[in-house]
């Protein structure tokens, strides 16, 4: 465990670029460094201590998650799979990659990949953030809306609101964690919802085995990105697949969900619906068609989570490290 203090934040930031300098007058292995300026001396200090722990360990096999990482593989001469899981504007680290390292790629999307490594030919497997499927033969008498997640901004929680008190009738349960600037805002602006039991907010802890169960509680789910928002409105959120969509799925929950190139799963297995805007008024439509065809939509989602289910496809990447191993 590293206890990293925030309030010596500067102290340490200053004395590991003294010490970079003062390393770089003899070691070789900081010229990469001070050749590139967006690599600091902190990210130095990253690198070594990986190649120390790569020495140590001696790894059958490297999984390098995103492009800094798969960086340092790079300057190690050692092969990796890429893990890519964010894929960053202007990725400094991404074009200083030469991908000759890449035994191979896990990613989520062929969209995702090609944005990545157009035109490249790489061993690639596509893995979601899906649970394992377990057939659940119990009834479910199933109540109100469900937003699982970080209850924030970012992921239209506000939109969720604004619904609620559109339509009184609603009642929407919060599965996630609620930061304090969004427990104060929703203490001022939507204490209604509280007091009328329409926003009711669960943010203990739940083990990731006990989330499916837990959503079978519920008819449907939100999956929402609010892309009026700058740090949202990127390639990554528009393509990514949401791992609380594969959850619904996996409790046969129905999705209402922003229409994406990433979200995509929801159309394609008809699983719910997609909605161009996040207004009160788009979202009432969408949980009104849901409800006129519950099960069949609830049955597909069944279906879909089958399919993504992560023993399946993960397995093909296992058999690819049995099969080369030395």
């Amino acid at each position: 465990v590293v206890y990293y203090d925030y309030k010596y934040a500067d102290f340490y930031t200053y004395m590991n670029r003294a010490r970079f300098e003062l390393l770089a007058l003899f070691n070789r292995e900081t010229k990469y460094f001070k050749d590139h300026d967006f690599l600091t001396g902190d990210y130095f200090y990253v690198f070594r201590f990986i190649k120390s722990f790569l020495q140590r360990e001696n790894p059958d096999h490297i999984i390098a998650v995103d492009s800094r990482n798969l960086l340092f593989c790079q300057l190690l001469n050692k092969k990796a799979t890429m893990l890519s899981l964010e894929i960053l504007e202007n990725d400094i680290y991404h074009k200083q990659c030469n991908f000759d390292n890449i035994d191979s790629v896990i990613i989520q999307t062929e969209e995702r990949y090609k944005y990545l490594f157009n035109g490249k030919q790489l061993k690639t497997f596509y893995i979601q953030n899906a649970p394992v499927f377990k057939p659940n033969q119990s009834a479910t008498d199933r109540k109100g809306l469900i937003y699982c997640g970080t209850a924030w901004d970012a992921f239209g929680f506000y939109h969720c609101l604004e619904y609620l008190k559109a339509f009184p009738a609603e009642v929407m349960t919060v599965k996630g964690a609620v930061l304090t600037r969004d427990k104060l805002r929703i203490q001022k602006e939507y204490s209604d919802l509280l007091e009328q039991k329409q926003l009711i907010i669960e943010d203990d802890y739940l083990d990731e085995t006990a989330i499916v169960p837990y959503l079978r509680k519920f008819r449907i789910g939100f999956c929402f990105y609010n892309f009026n928002l700058s740090n949202i409105k990127t390639f990554n959120y528009y393509s990514a697949p949401s791992g609380k969509l594969f959850k619904y799925f996996a409790a046969g929950v129905p999705v209402v969900a922003i229409d994406t190139s990433g979200l995509q799963a929801v159309n394609e297995f008809d699983c719910g619906i997609l909605i161009k805007e996040l207004t009160p008024e788009a979202i009432r439509q969408a949980i009104e068609k849901i409800e006129n065809n519950f099960e069949w939509y609830s049955a597909n989602c069944l279906k879909a989570a089958e399919h993504y289910s992560f023993d399946k496809t993960v397995q093909p990447f296992i058999d690819h490290l049995l099969k080369n191993q030395n």
